[in-house]
């Protein structure tokens, strides 16, 4: 369960949500940012999860206290407000989450979470490192569909090739310190031109697997079913 769960995490990085006919939708449409947020809620929760050894009961309180907190930033996010009082709103959101958290997690859990977030930030300098860890994660999604949707031996290849060079120009996108706007739209047009490969190489009814996965996993995560069989994505 928890392998299927950590899979979905990986899956919603290298994926755009498209509609249950096939066709694509804009990102501007208020359903796919919400699944956006949801699945980088879920992508962050699962992470913490796998590497901090959560139990159930801790991991069923980080899962509501994340989709919370996602929440509640969006919220802060899109009130009218001045940008200073909606910098100190978000400030006090985070602090708040992280004195709770203290409360769920062990003394030796927060500090292997800072940790985490520390080489994290370090890594972000460190491109040939962002490079590698990219590819790990192409490697492990094409694994998890090559398994989860019966991929040929051709299939897979040609799925590999798409993953790695998604993975690769994220990174590299990341890496070229773009200012918010011009990043979402590189993004965006990433992601697009992924889909559109990645549709030439599936078989429509592999297609409909994958988003069917993707559609559940979306409401069990909304639900915070923790004891529920995840979906497809690692």
């Amino acid at each position: 369960m928890k392998k299927l769960m950590i899979t979905a995490a990986l899956l919603s990085t290298l994926t755009v949500v498209h509609a249950q006919d096939g066709t694509d939708r804009s990102e501007s449409d208020p359903a796919v940012k919400e699944q956006r947020h949801t699945e980088r809620a879920v992508e962050k929760t699962e992470t913490m999860i796998k590497e901090l050894g959560l139990d159930d009961a801790q991991a069923a309180r980080v899962r509501e206290m994340n989709s919370r907190l996602g929440d509640s930033m969006r919220a802060v996010k899109a009130a009218d407000m001045p940008d200073e009082e909606r910098k100190e709103n978000m400030k006090a959101l985070r602090s708040a989450y992280k004195t709770e958290l203290a409360t769920v997690l062990t003394p030796d859990q927060m500090a292997q979470l800072k940790a985490m977030k520390e080489a994290k930030r370090a890594e972000k300098q460190d491109p040939a490192r962002m490079a590698e860890r990219a590819e790990e994660r192409a490697d492990a999604l094409t694994r998890e569909m090559t398994a989860d949707l019966g991929l040929s031996t051709d299939q897979q290849a040609k799925v590999a090739t798409i993953n790695s060079t998604y993975a690769a120009s994220m990174a590299k996108m990341q890496q070229a310190g773009l200012d918010d706007e011009a990043r979402k739209e590189k993004m965006k047009a990433m992601r697009q031109g992924r889909d559109k490969e990645l549709k030439t190489v599936l078989t429509p009814k592999q297609y409909d697997t994958m988003m069917s996965l993707r559609k559940q996993k979306h409401a069990e995560s909304k639900g915070n079913h923790p004891g529920s069989k995840k979906p497809h994505n690692e």
